[in-house]
């Protein structure tokens, strides 16, 4: 798959200090990504781990209490969403994402 573009959107605070596109893309422009950000997610996360204020074992509805609400869901693991071990679907709900209101 050829990539004619991008926009990068930086944010602090709330508060868009730097949007600039690139390419063919516009700012307006939304396209799903999926995995791509995985890496980032998985390095973040482990950094916070080396900090001591997370654990791979860490039951997700500790942190995100949506968790709590899934009886089958709340006892899912950090790990196990990084091992693709957890039993969630592959339903990609970032598809439906429509940006901020």
């Amino acid at each position: 798959m050829e990539i004619d573009g991008c926009v990068l959107l930086l944010i602090k605070d709330g508060d868009i200090i730097y949007e600039k596109a690139f390419g063919s893309y516009n700012i307006n422009i939304v396209v799903p990504i999926a995995f791509a950000t995985k890496w980032v997610s998985a390095v973040l996360v482990m950094d916070v781990i080396d900090h001591g204020l997370l654990s791979l074992d860490d039951k997700v509805s500790d942190w995100i209490s949506y968790y709590n609400d899934i009886p089958d869901k709340k006892d899912i693991t950090v790990r196990q969403l990084f091992s693709r071990t957890s039993g969630l679907t592959n339903r990609l709900l970032c598809l439906n994402f429509q940006g901020p209101n």
